[in-house]
């Protein structure tokens, strides 16, 4: 305090009288303040957010969906309401070669669940499909499979944002506006984000590869010393045997294996 003051401060604590009293008061005060703002902070953690509860009622179910899990050819969590994406995967689809949007959500929410299942891990309180009645009938279809039954899962359709659940062809009837629907928009769209990041990166990493990423004994520096030296690919190409070695600074047999390689491309 002396530093801040500039000159010596001395403190003077009433150990009788009056001061001794209004000084315990006061202490007396601040504890009990001080224990309130902790309970209060305790219970907003425990406490469920309202959009939650308000799913949970318009979905009739058990128990509120603390944990989500959202698919589409990604899956992402909600931890109470919030992302928690250290749980987030995405699936390389392998039953298709050509895109079937409901064999991939089939394969998806069956690959997820058969690993937790091995691990012994819970399953989510929710499963939210993007989708309509046939993607949600797909990924039913990969649980029961599975052998998992009375899983809590609902479908999204995009067009309407309609909300859709098992064994009933129509919708849910819930407001368009309310927090239940808004809540399983964000995990839908988050899910679709974190999809369309992940595919975004691999098409970058598809676009920067060139056929000398694939030539043994050619390695980044090397291939930034060619592309430096001859200035694109197609001079790398045109390139003699001893202007690999000499210009380009390569052993005969890598020269050799870059003019094979790029005979090809």
């Amino acid at each position: 305090m002396g530093e801040r003051s500039g000159h010596r401060v001395e403190l003077f604590v009433p150990q009788k009288g009056d001061k001794k009293k209004l000084l315990d008061i006061c202490q007396k005060n601040a504890k009990f303040l001080l224990d309130e703002l902790m309970l209060q902070k305790l219970k907003a953690k425990d406490k469920i957010p309202y959009r939650i509860e308000e799913l949970q009622k318009n979905l009739s179910m058990e128990k509120p969906p603390l944990r989500i899990e959202g698919f589409d050819v990604s899956m992402v969590c909600f931890v109470n309401g919030l992302p928690k994406k250290s749980e987030y995967r995405i699936f390389k689809i392998r039953s298709k070669d050509t895109p079937d949007d409901f064999a991939m959500m089939h394969e998806a929410v069956w690959r997820r669940y058969r690993r937790r299942l091995d691990e012994k891990q819970p399953l989510p309180d929710l499963i939210l499909i993007d989708g309509g009645k046939g993607q949600l009938n797909s990924a039913v279809q990969a649980l029961r499979e599975l052998g998992i039954e009375n899983q809590p899962i609902t479908g999204l359709a995009k067009r309407m944002e309609d909300v859709f659940v098992p064994d009933n062809s129509d919708p849910m009837n819930i407001p368009k506006r309310s927090g239940a629907i808004k809540l399983l928009q964000q995990v839908r769209d988050e899910a679709h984000r974190f999809a369309i990041g992940h595919f975004r990166k691999q098409h970058k990493k598809t676009l920067l590869h060139s056929p000398l990423d694939d030539i043994a004994g050619v390695g980044k520096s090397r291939k930034t010393h060619l592309l430096k030296t001859f200035g694109s690919l197609k001079k790398i190409r045109e390139a003699s045997l001893e202007e690999l070695q000499t210009r380009g600074k390569l052993p005969q047999k890598v020269a050799e294996a870059v003019i094979e390689t790029l005979s090809k491309t």
